[in-house]
């Protein structure tokens, strides 16, 4: 065998077995490309074939929402009595919120004396058990 047949064997070894290789993954490829179609033709096939007109109901509920919006943007504004009204009722929150506060302090005020007068009757009981003693030597 002479050097070029030995070198064309060598390469036969090499180049057969890649090209058997990239047939199987060209025929792989192929294979997962069509599946991939028939995948989105099914999701095509699925999807409403009414869906067109259900978006165009759906536009035109929008506008006739914006329609709605509009008018009652304009009516709030032709309503001074409204603002006045409502202008009143913040003042008569502001002023809740002031006398909450007082109760506030009031109800505050009320626990800390009625702590201070729990901590006295606790001092009068301790002081009420030694004298319990005395009642037995007196006489009434």
């Amino acid at each position: 065998m002479c050097v070029i047949e030995k070198s064309a064997r060598q390469w036969q070894i090499i180049v057969y077995p890649s090209m058997v290789a990239f047939i199987v993954l060209a025929a792989f490829g192929f294979y997962l490309i069509y599946s991939l179609t028939g995948d989105v033709r099914t999701i095509a096939r699925s999807i409403d074939p009414n869906m067109g007109h259900h978006m165009a109901r759906m536009t035109d509920s929008i506008q006739k929402m914006n329609v709605n919006i509009s008018n009652m943007s304009s009516d709030m504004r032709s309503l001074p009595p409204m603002l006045s009204h409502m202008e009143k009722l913040d003042g008569s929150v502001h002023s809740m919120v002031g006398e909450t506060q007082k109760m506030n302090q009031s109800m505050n005020h009320i626990t800390y004396n009625n702590q201070h007068m729990t901590h006295s009757m606790h001092r009068m009981t301790n002081a009420a058990r030694p004298m319990a003693k005395f009642n037995n030597f007196m006489p009434w």
